[in-house]
């Protein structure tokens, strides 16, 4: 083990430091789910003073946990977690994804900012609309008024209140084509919105998995040509000293035995290591493949473009019972418990014989 990884491991195995950690996932985590719960709220305003709430608890989450967090977790490692050349382990792949889920936080403060300042904008577009409601409404009290005062009176009377009616009718049209046009405007404005971030989102973490995937399919590469490079190693210096050694018979056919004993040591040893190899990919595969599988569900099961809370829940539970089995190094043992779709299927492991 490294000087880097012996580092990266005494940074997060150690029960303070977790639980700082898992504290303010789940701070970060939360928030986003109370966003996605109320992004098709039909009370505008109540939404609007929701989202601005939630922006606000984030930046309290930033000053009061995630800051530190980030200066320790990602601040800290940054040089060698972005180090191609090191190769990475458990510890590591959690210091990235750490780091992930802070961008997550950061993109989706920017986008609460964003929406906020929208939010504000419709709402004064929408007194707009019901200031001219209310003038309509006091110019149709008046007509009311001139048309009962000219009720008793003669011919010319009549046909001017005739007249007022008239207009009392196309006052009162005006008014309810108002407020269909201001509902129809808000609830379209708010749907392309819906639809816009949803598709976004849906892409940016398309690209995350496969960045993901990319850098596992790096990761193994690496290992396979340094297994390479030290079984040709080993040949090379048996070669070696076989041509050097110049002893006896005797000398040479324990010498013989030694090597041939050391080199079934290195053998079993490196086919443990790449079993273990194969099983922490299948793992990992695994988790991300049901991952992607549960968010592509729970998109199609939106009911009128609003998540179900029932699939946010499962799906938090899902991925608690993840990171805590990623945390406990016995991920292979929480693996039983998950879905099947989270198990790697057949042929992902025939992608990863050697």
């Amino acid at each position: 083990m490294t000087e880097v990884n012996q580092d990266h491991q005494a940074l997060l195995y150690h029960r303070d430091r977790l639980r700082d950690l898992k504290s303010g996932i789940n701070k970060v985590l939360d928030i986003v789910h109370g966003v996605l719960c109320v992004e098709n709220c039909t009370d505008n305003e109540g939404n609007a003073t929701k989202l601005s709430d939630y922006y606000e608890s984030l930046q309290r989450v930033e000053r009061e946990s995630w800051g530190r967090l980030k200066e320790e977790f990602i601040e800290k490692t940054s040089d060698e977690t972005n180090d191609p050349q090191n190769d990475k382990t458990v510890s590591q792949i959690l210091l990235e994804f750490v780091k992930v889920l802070d961008e997550i936080k950061v993109g989706l403060e920017e986008s609460l900012k964003v929406r906020t300042t929208t939010d504000n904008k419709m709402r004064a577009e929408l007194a707009s609309i019901q200031e001219q409601l209310y003038e309509e409404r006091q110019e149709k009290m008046e007509l009311k008024w001139e048309l009962q005062e000219n009720a008793g009176e003669d011919e010319s009377g009549r046909h001017s209140a005739s007249f007022l009616q008239q207009r009392l009718k196309e006052k009162q049209d005006t008014i309810a084509e108002l407020q269909r046009g201001s509902v129809l405007q808000l609830w379209e404005k708010e749907r392309n919105r819906i639809l816009e971030t949803s598709a976004k989102r849906e892409q940016e973490l398309e690209k995350e998995l496969e960045e993901l995937k990319k850098t596992h399919e790096d990761m193994k590469e690496r290992l396979l040509t340094r297994v390479k490079e030290l079984e040709d190693k080993s040949k090379m210096e048996k070669i070696k000293t076989e041509i050097t050694q110049k002893t006896s018979k005797d000398d040479i056919n324990r010498h013989v035995e030694d090597l041939k004993r050391k080199l079934y040591m290195a053998e079993r040893d490196l086919k443990k290591a790449t079993n273990e190899l194969l099983v922490q990919q299948r793992l990992i595969v695994g988790c991300i493949k049901g991952v992607r599988t549960d968010f592509s569900v729970i998109v199609e099961r939106r009911q009128d473009g609003e998540f179900r809370e029932e699939d946010i829940t499962k799906m938090n539970t899902i991925l608690d019972a993840i990171y805590r089995g990623a945390v406990e190094g016995r991920l292979e043992i929480t693996k039983a418990d998950l879905p099947l779709h989270y198990i790697a299927l057949s042929e992902v492991r025939e992608h990863a014989k050697w």
